[in-house]
């Protein structure tokens, strides 16, 4: 209807276009770029001398201390091949957070598939389950 368009009807006006990449160039001094500057390869380097004019670093050691994590390829990597074996491994991991006083964050591809966990009997066992 006509009512219809003049409430949807609207003209898309870009306000701002800028590369994250350009805002450095904006300034005189580059402070406290990130904990991973050590990691970087010759190549990332490169970038950060001649494009960033970054020509001296100080690297301190973390505020939060060493780091913890293990890699432990059958700990942190696994393969299921149902859904129901999947859901478990989602309540074992919450479990084994939760007694040992960790934080977790579960993310879902959808709010549908959410739901779906939540209501699926692997999800059930979740007390206080947060969303």
């Amino acid at each position: 209807s006509l009512d219809s368009v003049k409430r949807k009807c609207a003209i898309n006006l870009r306000c701002g276009l800028f590369s994250y990449t350009k805002i450095p160039h904006e300034f005189d001094v580059i402070l406290g770029v990130t904990g991973t500057l050590d990691s970087l390869g010759p190549y990332e380097n490169e970038i950060l001398i001649n494009e960033y004019k970054i020509s001296t670093r100080t690297i301190t050691p973390s505020i939060y201390g060493a780091y913890k994590l293990k890699y432990r390829a059958g700990d942190n990597v696994k393969i299921l091949f149902t859904k129901g074996s999947h859901r478990q491994e989602i309540v074992n991991s919450i479990t084994e957070a939760r007694e040992n006083d960790r934080a977790i964050l579960v993310f879902f591809d959808s709010v549908k598939e959410m739901g779906e966990f939540q209501t699926s009997e692997e999800g059930k066992v979740i007390m206080n389950l947060q969303t």
